[in-house]
Formats: structure tokens, sequence, C-alpha cells
């Protein structure tokens, strides 16, 4: 029959992560600057629709 002890296996492994993470920050970065510009282009395309509009009356 299989023997049933019991037994542990422990590893440490340690990663240097810090390009990574200001990679990702500087990603996050541009990401909002986009949202930023497509809010303000949002804003603009429907105030020229409003125009449109008020034009076309």
């Amino acid at each position: 029959m299989a023997d049933n002890k019991s037994r542990e296996l422990s590893i440490k492994v340690n990663v240097d992560i810090s390009k990574a993470l200001t990679g990702l920050k500087a990603l996050q970065r541009e990401a909002k600057k986009a949202v930023k510009e497509l809010r303000e282009l949002e804003s603009s395309s429907q105030a020229l629709r409003e125009l449109e509009e008020l034009i076309s009356k």
C-alpha cells in the first residue's frame, strides 16, 4: 500500500516587478487621457448635433 506520510514543500520566489509596475502605471495614465479626450469628443459631437438641429428648423 502507499505510504500516507504527510510531506511539505516550501518555495520562496523573489521577483523584481518594478519595471512592470512602472509600465502599467504609464499605461493607466495614457488610458485616462484617452478616456478624457473621448468624453470631450462626445461632448463636442453632442453640441454640434444640437446646433445642426437648431439650424435645420
